[in-house]
């Protein structure tokens, strides 16, 4: 059984279908990218994935456990985390609170015990820290701790982000259009980000519209078209693919 199974995914809204009965999956320790034109379903088919949208038909499994229509909170707790097109970061946090919210995931202390300041809740919160910190090194921005979000530059920003889904310890991160608006040099290190990630024995599915990026980093490519499976392959696969090629250059 792979990581992630998706069989006949399907989400309508209303009178549209943004998934037709999309077939997918994710091995441990793989890079999936999922690519297609704009408006081919690729940010639908996440928000399924995350309990955002729950599918209109078909099934989602996730370590061999149903997570169709599960809440986003509930999925994060099965160990799937995601980031966003539009980075989604608390501005006027700094990046170590930002990540810090992403580790109470895996908290047990409620709000008695943080009112109170029990002991549990006390050390709770050291570690929480201290993991927080070890996020921040990991994704190269440490010096930046202390430092705003909203004030951090962009790159440091998609960096930020990353950290923060990595807090809740997930088995599969799920990135959105990381390398959006990222310079050469950013791209280049957000790259290494991601296989060092992999290394760290945690899944990744991409969607990335920088196919350099793709091509380089994959071990698989899942093309969508209107809602529709096209293509699925190795990279080179992909680029050789005439349906592919017809999809994003026209006729």
């Amino acid at each position: 059984m792979s990581l992630l199974e998706v069989k006949n995914l399907t989400r309508s809204f209303g009178g549209l279908t943004a998934l037709s009965n999309v077939d997918f999956h994710v091995e441990e320790r793989e890079i999936v990218s999922l690519i297609g034109p704009n408006g081919a379903g690729k940010t639908t088919f996440f928000n399924c994935v995350t309990g955002i949208y729950a599918p209109t038909s078909g099934s989602i499994t996730f370590r061999d456990k149903v997570i169709a229509g599960l809440r986003p909170s509930r999925v994060a707790e099965k160990g799937i985390s995601r980031t966003f097109q539009n980075i989604r970061l608390f501005a006027s946090m700094t990046a170590l609170e930002n990540v810090m919210t992403g580790c109470h995931v895996r908290t047990s202390t409620g709000p008695l015990g943080a009112i109170l300041r029990a002991k549990k809740s006390r050390e709770e919160e050291k570690n929480t820290e201290e993991k927080a910190h070890h996020l921040l090194r990991f994704v190269g921005i440490s010096p930046r701790a202390y430092t705003t979000a909203g004030d951090l530059p962009y790159g440091d920003q998609r960096r930020l982000e990353i950290a923060r889904a990595l807090a809740t310890e997930p088995k599969l991160l799920l990135l959105d259009e990381p390398a959006a608006g990222m310079n050469q040099h950013e791209t280049d290190g957000l790259k290494s980000l991601i296989s060092k990630i992999r290394n760290n024995a945690i899944s990744i599915l991409l969607i990335e519209h920088h196919m350099k990026v793709v091509m380089s980093i994959s071990d698989r490519v899942v093309v969508l078209d209107h809602g529709e499976k096209l293509a699925e392959g190795t990279p080179k696969e992909i680029q050789n693919n005439p349906d592919v090629i017809k999809a994003y250059l026209g006729g």
